[in-house]
């Protein structure tokens, strides 16, 4: 039976007084029938039950540094952590908590959902970078001026009242570029036709995020 979703999506929040912005809390239930349902609200109000039940801990595995229940990735790196497992594991719960859903209604919110549980579903290959279209476009800080003293004269001769330090321009640092998106390559079913998507990186309340 194909999965119901339910939206019922709010905006990331923030802990209170700490600054800090909690992961957002979407969790899937199931009612007697079997059905999935996503919301964030407790499953009981829905005459469900969580699929993961109450007290049992979702960690990271690894040295991620988070909680995935409670705080959302300020790294990259943990973003990226994130969503390899949780598309290891099989679990849509956990890459929707890093995703950013902004105002979307109920049937965006539902397509996209539907869209993050094809993923999970399908072997991961790699998690790869996506950098402006070319890296030569890359921002350059001018040339630094560096003054050096005259050279040595021969002896029994003697330099110009007027001489100068030389200036010579040394090579400009060139800035490295940031990733603007993480491309997801996968498999389909068959383990051998390839399939990817683009998650576009979004970075707010100091919190790493993800959207297509």
């Amino acid at each position: 039976m194909r999965p119901f979703l339910l939206c019922c999506l709010t905006l990331p929040l923030l802990s209170g007084g700490s600054g800090e912005a909690r992961a957002q809390s979407i969790q899937r239930c199931s009612n007697a029938d079997g059905v999935s349902v996503f919301t964030d609200k407790p499953c009981e109000l829905l005459q469900a039950r969580p699929r993961i039940q109450p007290g049992a801990s979702v960690q990271s595995a690894g040295n991620t540094g988070i909680d995935a229940q409670r705080q959302c990735p300020q790294r990259l790196s943990q973003l990226v952590d994130q969503i390899q497992q949780a598309i290891s594991s099989g679990d849509s719960n956990r890459l929707a908590a890093v995703y950013w859903w902004g105002n979307l209604g109920n049937q965006a919110a539902s397509r996209q959902l539907e869209r993050l549980e094809a993923m999970v579903q399908r072997p991961l290959v790699d998690i790869a970078p996506v950098y402006p279209a070319s890296r030569a476009l890359a921002v350059t800080v001018a040339p630094a001026e560096v003054a050096v003293a005259p050279t040595s004269l021969p002896a029994g001769t003697s330099a110009p009242s007027t001489a100068e330090p030389v200036l010579i321009s040394s090579p400009p640092p060139t800035l490295r570029p940031r990733p603007y998106a993480l491309r997801i390559v996968q498999t389909l079913g068959n383990g051998s036709t390839p399939a990817s998507n683009v998650l576009q990186l979004r970075r707010q309340y100091g919190c790493f995020w993800v959207n297509f």
